[in-house]
């Protein structure tokens, strides 16, 4: 059995701990390289070492993962233990009950790539602890914060979040998250954004076809990451919660001639919510975690349907390769609108 410290983390590793919004992450592992980024990616929520933190999130090098095998060779699993490949050269053992995850990873795998799947990892494991504390949404999608108030967008992949939320930055707004958005429900008809923001990362051949990403004055660094080279671009500054102002829904592709915008029904409007939302099968899990699992999924639909009661919620038609150019003005519009 793996011996802890004071502190609640596995002996005899090095040893990170954050403070996200009132939860404690406390990040270990052998690996110096993967949690020295990590410390950069979770920069604004650094804390001291705590007494028995609520998450444990551990790194293990391990060569030789092969995906076709059930689990990681020589790990021991319990009944609370879910496996779950991310390519041959990663794997995670994640344990809902206990709050607990370990990222295995071969000596070939970019540090970047295993800094994207700890972020995760801890954003799911947060989202389910933020939500059995209150009404806490996680939605796939981005956030924004300008003159005190949020604007969350929703949209499928390859609509653009990542890269507008990076062009924005250019435009007034600070930058909250463009991948886990969590929405808190304050009140009978207020909300607020919890800033969970990741380092942004922009596909080469993404910043190739867009000039204005280029020009954008933030330092760029090219690195391998999952499955492609990126831009990773730090355009984050410290914020705390921001009351949330309104909803818009990114789609992308739409055969408009040009750029639309409309307010949708409240049904179709909590369809596109609940679509968005960060989702968790229970059926697949452990039973001792059912249960969670289960209170989280109900506390995220009810702020969903809060949020189209309370809030606009618009649509955004556009073709991202014809009108990138013109959208961050008509998002900057559309926002002192509200």
């Amino acid at each position: 059995m793996t011996q802890s410290t004071q502190d609640g983390c596995p002996a005899g590793a090095d040893r990170q701990f954050f403070d996200v919004h009132g939860i404690t992450v406390c990040l270990t592992g052998s690996h110096r390289d993967v949690l020295a980024e990590a410390k950069k990616e979770f920069r604004f929520f650094c804390s001291q070492p705590t007494f028995n933190p609520a998450i444990r999130l551990q790194v293990v090098k391990k060569d030789g993962l092969n995906p076709a095998r059930a689990h990681p060779v020589g790990t021991d699993l319990d009944p609370g233990d879910e496996v779950h490949w991310i390519n041959r050269e990663m794997a995670t053992v994640l344990n809902i009950p206990r709050r607990r995850a370990d990222l295995f990873l071969s000596s070939s795998s970019p540090v970047d790539a295993a800094v994207v799947v700890l972020f995760g990892i801890a954003g799911f494991l947060l989202s389910l602890n933020l939500s059995l504390q209150d009404r806490v949404a996680s939605f796939h999608g981005a956030s924004w914060e300008k003159d005190g108030k949020a604007l969350l967008l929703l949209g499928k992949t390859n609509s653009g979040k990542t890269s507008l939320s990076y062009v924005m930055t250019g435009h007034g707004f600070s930058y909250l998250s463009e991948e886990d958005s969590f929405v808190r429900q304050t009140g009978h008809e207020t909300f607020q954004v919890l800033p969970y923001p990741r380092r942004i990362r922009i596909a080469e051949a993404v910043m190739a076809l867009q000039p204005a990403l280029r020009r954008l004055p933030h330092d760029k660094s090219l690195i391998d990451s999952l499955d492609e080279k990126v831009f990773r671009i730090d355009p984050r500054k410290e914020s705390g919660t921001v009351p949330l102002k309104g909803v818009i829904l990114l789609d992308n592709g739409a055969e408009t001639p040009a750029i639309s915008i409309e307010r949708v029904s409240k049904t179709e409007g909590l369809f596109a919510l609940l679509a968005a939302l960060e989702k968790v099968s229970v059926s697949g899990s452990p039973p001792n975690a059912w249960e969670d699992l289960k209170r989280r999924n109900r506390s995220a639909f009810a702020v969903a349907k809060s949020l189209v009661d309370s809030l606009s919620v618009r649509r955004l038609k556009y073709s991202i390769e014809r009108d990138f150019p013109q959208l961050p003005g008509v998002i900057a519009d559309l926002f002192e609108a509200e």
